[in-house]
């Protein structure tokens, strides 16, 4: 009975595989999230400030678009160099 588990384990975990994302389709998928994100801030800044009748809420709501971008961009080249420093592991 064991066997006959083990198999049907081994089978399920095959299938998993077969539909399991690569990581170009994760990394797109993140892009994709974020373009998308982007635009419906911006259409939401745009509306915000047709319907305030203020100019000065464009400029802001651009303003906070780039220095998102430049903040996450940021962070994750600081990540990248934080791992790219070498571990030292002592050995007795």
């Amino acid at each position: 009975m064991k066997k006959f588990f083990k198999r049907i384990g081994t089978w399920i975990k095959g299938k998993l595989n077969l539909i399991k994302p690569g990581i170009f389709a994760i990394k797109g998928a993140a892009i994709g999230l974020l373009i998308l994100t982007l635009i419906v801030f911006q259409i939401e800044v745009i509306g915000m400030s047709i319907n305030f009748k203020d100019s000065w809420l464009l400029v802001f709501g651009l303003l906070i678009l780039i220095a998102v971008t430049l903040v996450s961009y940021l962070s994750v080249k600081l990540i990248k160099l934080i791992f790219s420093i070498p571990h030292f592991i002592n050995e007795y």
